[in-house]
């Protein structure tokens, strides 16, 4: 059985790897983290980018070696040239064959999101769902244009032992 650390690097590295269709990296910066003031640090995150943040743990009172772990994902993305902040949701103009995340909305990165968990559970047996979502927050920022940031909370079922 997972630990909630082996379920926290696996996230990690399933979102650093996840690529569209073209093979160009999905996610700009993926990081495990208690917490980052986006706002302080935008300038220092590649675009889009995805947080994982390890959130409440349960003990199972019937199987106390069951343990739910929760995690929030928050993924943000930019938009330059978006005058009415659509384009970061739905997408707008990028690259020729939208093969890069460059002008995606985060809509679109939402997708990925979704498929590369539904990874974890084929690829490495974690049992993991998604419990909710929150809305879309966008603001223009005359500096980098519109940014959107959704966060998502995922719950996984892992083991209290220290081993994997």
């Amino acid at each position: 059985m997972s630990t909630s650390f082996t379920v926290a690097t696996a996230i990690k590295a399933k979102l650093a790897a996840a690529v569209w269709p073209g093979g160009e990296k999905a996610f700009g910066t993926v990081l495990v983290t208690a917490g980052v003031n986006v706002e302080r640090t935008r300038s220092m995150l590649r675009w889009p980018f995805c947080l994982v943040l390890p959130d409440s743990m349960e003990v199972d009172e019937e199987e106390p070696d069951l343990v739910t772990q929760k995690f929030q994902i928050l993924i943000a993305q930019s938009v330059a040239n978006d005058t009415w902040g659509e384009a970061v949701i739905l997408g707008g103009a990028g690259p020729a064959g939208g093969l890069t995340s460059k002008g995606r909305g985060i809509l679109e990165l939402e997708q990925i999101l979704f498929d590369t968990m539904a990874l974890l559970a084929t690829t490495d047996g974690i049992n993991i769902q998604l419990i909710s979502a929150s809305a879309i927050s966008a603001e223009l920022d005359g500096e980098i244009g519109y940014v959107a940031q959704r966060s998502y909370t995922w719950s996984a079922w892992t083991g209290a032992g220290s081993s994997p």
